[in-house]
C-alpha cells in the first residue's frame, strides 16, 4: 500500500493543530521549524545517533535497528520524511526481515499484558482498544484465535490498536486467518507502519515520552 494512503486513512487522528494528513492544511513552515528544532537539540547533547535511538528507537515495536539504519539518510525538514525513510527500509527486507518485524510485537491480551512486561507504547494501545478489560470468556478466544495465527503463519498477529477496538480486532483475526501466508505478510507489515506513524506523531505533536530499548 503506498505512503500516502496511510496518510489518507489515518486522517482524523490527530488532535494537533495542524491536521499534517492533509495536504491542503499543513503549515510546511511550522512543521518544518519543528522539526530542524528538534534536530538540533539532538545534535547539541553530542549524542546524535544514541540519542535519536533512545527517542525514535521504539516507532517499530522493539527494532531500534531500523532507526538506526536509516537515521544517517533521513532528511528531517519535514515531518513525514522520518515514516517515508522507515517504511522504504521495510519495502526493502527479505520475507524473513519482514517476518522478524512481526514477531518482535507482542501478542494481543497475551503474555506481557498479563505479566505487565509491555512497552509503554504497546501497553497504551492496547488499552485504548480495550483488550486490558476483556471479560475471561473474550481472553480466551482471543488467545486461541492467536495461537492458531501463529501455527499457521509463523508470526504475530500485528494490528493498528489505536484505529479499531477489542471487537473489530476479534474479527480482523478470525478474517485474516483465511489469508495465505504471502498476503498476511504483506497486512502485517501494512500494519505495523499504521503503528510507526501513530507513534512518531505521539513524539512529534503530544509530547510522548518514548520507551528506550
Amino acid at each position: 500500500m503506498p505512503f500516502n494512503q496511510y496518510c489518507k486513512e489515518l486522517k482524523g487522528i490527530s488532535t494537533h493543530k495542524i491536521d499534517f494528513l492533509e495536504s491542503s492544511s499543513i503549515d510546511e513552515r511550522e512543521v518544518k521549524e519543528l522539526c530542524l528544532t528538534f534536530r538540533s537539540s539532538i545534535e547539541q547533547t553530542g549524542a546524535r545517533r544514541e540519542g535519536i535511538l533512545d527517542i525514535f528507537g521504539n516507532i517499530v515495536e522493539k527494532c531500534p535497528l531500523i532507526t538506526g539504519a536509516i537515521w544517517s539518510k533521513i532528511p528531517f525538514q519535514v515531518y513525514l520524511a522520518v515514516e517515508e525513510c522507515v517504511s522504504e527500509f521495510i519495502d526493502s527486507l527479505s520475507s524473513s526481515g519482514k517476518e522478524g518485524i512481526l514477531r518482535c510485537h507482542p501478542d494481543l491480551c497475551g503474555r506481557d499484558l498479563t505479566r505487565g512486561t509491555l512497552t509503554e507504547e504497546s501497553q497504551n494501545e492496547q488499552s485504548q482498544a480495550g483488550l486490558t478489560s476483556l471479560n475471561p470468556m473474550e481472553r480466551e478466544i482471543l488467545n486461541h484465535l492467536n495461537l492458531q495465527y501463529k501455527e499457521k503463519f509463523g508470526f504475530t498477529f500485528v494490528i493498528c490498536a489505536k484505529m479499531s477496538d477489542k471487537n473489530k480486532i476479534t474479527q480482523e483475526l478470525n478474517s485474516r486467518l483465511q489469508n495465505d501466508p504471502c498476503q498476511e505478510l504483506q497486512n502485517g507489515i501494512d500494519q505495523v507502519k499504521k503503528i510507526c506513524h501513530l507513534r512518531i506523531q505521539d513524539i512529534f505533536f503530544h509530547g510522548k515520552i518514548p520507551t528506550k530499548l
